[in-house]
């Protein structure tokens, strides 16, 4: 009788240490999931500031962009999206020329275009000076 008192005794202590374990174990695990959970909602609320900030300077560039096109064209219109691929490629610096159009708003090869009075028209950042 002793000795089955001495090993349920053991039983109950281990039990009692394997609860500790378990409860420290489900601690550090909250504590886990409060943090990825905490990082998410910081992850989340910035994606949506960046998100904010790139729309109002797309919006930003379409303005700018639209008010430099010149006074033969409406300073409202709008820019279109193969447009500003290409404005954007060459500010990213990538290719000059993204679906056929070339950042000065033109199809096609660009040609030396001169003035009335002979000067050169100013060749847009990016794009070789020819001669």
């Amino acid at each position: 009788m002793a000795d089955k008192v001495v090993e349920l005794g053991r039983e109950n202590a281990q039990l009692r240490a394997e609860a500790r374990q378990l409860r420290e174990e489900t601690r550090d695990a909250r504590a886990r999931m409060d943090e990825a959970e905490r990082r998410a909602r910081s992850a989340s609320e910035r994606a949506r500031e960046l998100e904010g900030r790139a729309e109002m300077a797309e919006s930003n560039l379409r303005s700018l962009l639209a008010s430099a096109r010149g006074s033969n064209v409406r300073s409202d219109a709008p820019v279109g999206d193969a447009e500003m691929a290409a404005i954007l490629g060459v500010l990213k610096g990538e290719e000059a020329e993204a679906g056929g159009v070339s950042p000065s708003g033109t199809s096609g090869d660009h040609q030396d275009e001169r003035t009335q009075t002979g000067d050169e028209l100013p060749e847009p950042s990016g794009t070789p000076a020819t001669g």
